[in-house]
């Protein structure tokens, strides 16, 4: 699948991931591989919390809290071949572990913050490449560095809104 161009600012290119997203309720150990079976994955898009149709249904302290991972598969441009990629979430909660192509990204432990991460040292260039997202909504979570909880835990997991970058390089 090319992405559609969602907009452009300066020497960079947008492109929206908020479309065709898998995901699957459960702790899966390998979902960050580039080939691991997909069979009886959910499609959606984005922004998507796993237990959003719960919330309207259900006492807060009755949601479901667990971990739920998030893939896509997509392939840059031709024309955008070159350059820097980035991706960015508009936010993430709880706590969230990256990956492209298999390769550990980074994580991130904040719901309502944006982050970003650099696809460029694992990204496909003229193949498909695979973004997949573990996300731990654990009423219980506890942060990597300080072991501290969330004291605004509300137990929705979401992914939000996602959006590919593509820095064209300046050779000098």
């Amino acid at each position: 699948m090319v992405l559609a161009c969602v907009g452009f600012v300066g020497a960079s290119n947008r492109y929206s991931l908020n479309l065709d997203w898998l995901y699957r309720i459960g702790d899966f150990s390998g979902a960050e591989a580039v080939k691991y079976a997909e069979k009886g994955w959910q499609s959606i898009s984005l922004p998507r919390a796993f237990n959003e149709d719960e919330a309207y249904r259900l006492a807060i302290d009755e949601l479901t809290d667990t971990v739920v991972w998030y893939r896509k598969h997509f392939r840059l441009p031709k024309e955008h071949r070159n350059g820097k990629v980035f991706v960015e979430f508009e936010g993430v909660r709880h706590g969230a572990d990256f990956y492209l192509n298999g390769h550990h990204l980074g994580y991130h432990e904040n719901g309502v913050m944006a982050v970003g991460l650099d696809l460029t040292p694992y990204i496909n260039r003229r193949g498909d490449n695979v973004l997949a997202v573990r996300v731990d909504n654990n009423w219980g979570y506890r942060e990597r560095t300080t072991h501290s909880t969330y004291q605004w835990n509300n137990k929705k997991s979401l992914l939000v809104r996602s959006i590919l970058f593509i820095r064209r390089m300046e050779m000098g």
